[in-house]
């Protein structure tokens, strides 16, 4: 947590105690960067109806994670209306008029699509603790150039494998790439766990693996460190209808890269 800011500040408190509230939950079903993209939904939705949000404790396997615990807090603070769900839960039970102020959505998906205007202005005020990106920078430290890679693969094989290249459409689009761009590394970021299929690919393009400085480092950090790698990719390629990959984009946005050097591949099905 940002040692500079108290979300159980008083002062910050009396600002917003006598708001209405806005509080949601995503399917606990539902992986990290899904449930960012329905933060960015209420962050609009919140701001446009002059409401304070309670910020989510994301539920990924059971486990909930408060927003502070991954994320830049002081970034939304300073810019939106917004109350830490645990302060929101302690100040209920002291004063029950809060949840009659409070609209309550309840384990749903919203999102703002990445094609909307403000999309950006939403965006990139989302921002993970800096001790992420200082992992990666550090890891990153006199490393030559590299392009990057997100390959979704487990459910969406079964549910969207029209969108998703095959391991050989992907070596074949990475090469030309690698060529185009004069790089010679190139990053993975794949949730595939088919043994076969990755030793394809490390055998036929030049991958890196990234090892984080991070003790205990859980999954969800992983993906989060992993994201933040893609970024830094001097070409991007995402896969179709990935959250995941779109939320690597918007990172890329906010570190100036032109559009022109990021890629949802659009797969051609005959």
């Amino acid at each position: 947590m940002n040692s500079t800011y108290n979300p159980y500040e008083e002062t910050y408190l009396d600002k917003i105690l006598e708001d209405r509230y806005i509080y949601y939950t995503i399917k606990p079903t539902e992986q990290l960067f899904k449930q960012i993209s329905g933060l960015l939904y209420f962050l609009r939705l919140s701001e446009n109806r002059k409401m304070t949000l309670v910020l989510p404790r994301f539920e990924i396997k059971g486990k909930k994670i408060s927003y502070w615990n991954l994320f830049d807090n002081q970034l939304v603070k300073d810019n939106f209306k917004v109350l830490d769900f645990e302060e929101f839960h302690s100040q209920s039970k002291k004063n029950v008029s809060l949840n009659q102020q409070t609209e309550a959505w309840i384990d749903g998906f919203w999102q703002i699509p990445y094609n909307s205007e403000d999309y950006m202005k939403y965006r990139k005020y989302v921002k993970f603790q800096d001790r992420y990106y200082k992992d990666v920078d550090n890891y990153l430290k006199n490393k030559e150039p590299f392009i990057s890679v997100h390959w979704r693969q487990s459910d969406f094989l079964k549910i969207r494998p029209q969108v998703l290249m095959s391991k050989e459409e992907l070596v074949k689009d990475t090469l030309k790439k690698l060529k185009k761009y004069n790089v010679n590394k190139v990053y993975i970021s794949t949730d595939s766990k088919d043994v076969g299929v990755l030793k394809y690919l490390h055998s036929n393009l030049p991958t890196f693996e990234y090892k984080s400085n991070i003790p205990n480092i859980t999954d969800v950090e992983f993906a989060i460190l992993e994201s933040i790698m893609c970024s830094k990719g001097k070409f991007f390629t995402g896969s179709d209808t990935s959250l995941f990959s779109i939320y690597i984009l918007g990172e890329r946005r906010m570190l100036n890269i032109d559009d022109k050097y990021s890629e949802i591949k659009k797969v051609k099905n005959e």
